[in-house]
């Protein structure tokens, strides 16, 4: 794990190692704030209707970009927004 936390909106990239076929063809999006070594990312440019959510380890993943505005730029993320 490197030594900055994975904050919510940090654009990631899933290490090759633990990629499943595909999942470099995706822009991956930090959902949560790191806890506990472990954060949800989604594919922000997914074609499904219901965009799935992974929990992965952050010994898994790497910073692409340090982040995004979640709220803000909506052609960044297109995918509807989740009520909590």
């Amino acid at each position: 794990m490197g030594s900055q936390k994975y904050l919510k909106g940090d654009i990631v990239e899933i290490l090759p190692e633990f990629q499943d076929a595909g999942d470099g063809d995706y822009q991956w999006i930090v959902l949560d704030d790191e806890e506990k070594g472990r954060v949800s990312i989604s594919a922000t440019n997914s074609t499904l209707s219901i965009t799935p959510i992974h929990v992965v380890q952050t010994d898994w993943i790497c910073h692409k970009n340090r982040s995004i505005d979640l709220m803000g730029d909506a052609a960044m993320d297109t995918r509807p927004k989740l009520k909590r």
